[in-house]
């Protein structure tokens, strides 16, 4: 086939993919939930500002660049945390269950060395049985860690259990957790390329929710948040995108 012509399919098939799928972020092609950028307060964008213990919180203009909200747990007692969350409906969580979801988070840990101790957290409770509960902290150096639990110990004591990566490099990193619901797990992308494969999350049943904030641990720890973003993707999307790259790939041998 010529590369004009998969040019041509590429772009119908494009036009009936935002047909199917009706609101499509652009970046991930997924149905937009709920989202925190820069430094707007969370409350403004239908995030819940829950149970503040000794934390505090506001905004932060040009931190490397970037605007943020930074929510600080300034305690090392156990009763210190302080999150914004977000409650999904049950239909909302049985589609994402069952159609597959996106977390996308930007931020950084201010505090070095900070280990995984639950102090700068953001999450996902499915409102099935597994709960998807990503850490954060950084070395000495500042090089950013993230750790995505695999026991439900990390509610209750430090530090979280899971599996981490070390990003290597101080500053703000983007981090994606895409969910197969074929596969029944989840990948993490660090700025862009996959670093934690077929992770399954944690046993409990909660009610759907996301969170980000301190999750009450015995440790202090501030994080800054640029992004944090939850979205669905329609099962006609995960079809239709396939075909895209498909056909993306061949017009690329073919030109």
């Amino acid at each position: 086939m010529s590369g004009m012509r998969i040019s041509n399919l590429l772009g119908k098939i494009t036009v009936v993919v935002i047909l199917c799928c009706g609101v499509i972020n652009t970046a991930s092609f997924g149905v937009l939930v709920v989202e925190h950028q820069g430094k707007t307060d969370p409350v403004t964008e239908s995030w819940f500002h829950f149970v503040e213990v000794d934390t505090t919180v506001g905004p932060v203009s040009d931190d490397l660049g970037l605007d943020a909200w930074f929510v600080s747990d300034n305690s090392g007692a156990r009763s210190s945390h302080g999150a914004y969350k977000y409650n999904l409906s049950d239909a909302q969580a049985s589609q994402a269950r069952d159609m597959g979801w996106i977390l996308t988070v930007r931020l950084r840990v201010t505090n070095q060395p900070d280990s995984s101790n639950g102090s700068v957290t953001v999450s996902f409770k499915d409102g099935g049985h597994t709960i998807w509960f990503l850490d954060f902290g950084a070395d000495a150096d500042g090089s950013q860690i993230v750790t995505a639990a695999t026991d439900g110990a990390g509610d209750v004591i430090s530090p979280i259990i899971g599996i981490d990566y070390d990003t290597g490099a101080p500053g703000y990193h983007l981090y994606e957790v895409i969910y197969d619901p074929a596969a029944g797990s989840a990948d993490v992308f660090v700025d862009g390329v996959e670093r934690i494969s077929d992770w399954a999350g944690y046993a409990a049943y909660r009610t759907p929710n996301l969170r980000f904030g301190s999750h009450s641990v015995s440790d202090t720890g501030r994080g800054n948040y640029n992004l944090v973003r939850f979205e669905i993707v329609p099962e006609p999307c995960t079809f239709l995108l396939v075909g895209l790259g498909g056909l993306a790939l061949l017009r690329k041998r073919s030109t």
